[in-house]
């Protein structure tokens, strides 16, 4: 059994280390760049109250779009916006926020140069509504990202995002313990 496990542990680590290996020249071109517009689509779980616990429909389609300008290599700040159709609601988001990069891959070369993570912190306002009046209100949102960016180029990145959002509602309390996350599960960074 212990003979398995190490080679299995051996197989996995050894394309892992392959991969990581130093290269003298940074592969991490997206920082060069300033200003960025990234878009993407993916799903956002139900908007869920936590004091009573309720759920307020199905996961839904969302789309994203954010503006952002780096400050320095690893500090962006910028707008970010999504919009959330579901069956019985659209909710709607924007947000300011700062993100951090980062960029301790970009001395490797191949895959994991490429590659570059990155959190944040947001602060913004948002509007869910439905079409006969029955669910809707507005307030203030904390959003947190987590992310990856792939650079294709040194001006296009594909992206994958999870987002943590905390609603307070103007009229169902500061405190109201609302909560959704949604996943860009397929999205581009466009840098100029």
């Amino acid at each position: 059994m212990i003979r398995t496990m190490l080679l299995a542990l051996i197989l996995i680590s050894a394309p892992l280390a392959a991969l990581a290996q130093d290269d003298t020249k940074g592969s991490n071109p997206g920082a060069e760049h300033k200003l960025s517009i990234g878009t993407g689509i993916g799903f956002a779980t139900p908007i869920a109250h936590i004091n009573p616990p309720v759920d307020n429909g199905q996961t839904g389609f969302e789309w994203q779009l954010d503006i952002m300008y780096r400050i320095t290599k690893s500090i962006a700040v910028g707008a970010w916006m999504q919009v959330v159709p579901v069956d019985q609601f659209v909710g709607f988001s924007l947000t300011g926020e700062a993100r951090y990069h980062f960029n301790f891959l970009q001395s490797r070369k191949g895959f994991l140069g490429k590659l570059t993570p990155y959190v944040g912190g947001g602060i913004g306002l948002y509007h869910v509504g439905g079409p006969n009046g029955n669910l809707s209100y507005d307030g203030l949102l904390f959003s947190f990202p987590v992310g990856i960016e792939f650079d294709l180029t040194d001006r296009i990145a594909l992206t994958n995002e999870m987002r943590f959002n905390f609603m307070a509602a103007a009229n169902k309390g500061p405190l109201s313990d609302t909560f959704y996350y949604s996943w860009q599960m397929i999205g581009a960074r466009f840098r100029f």
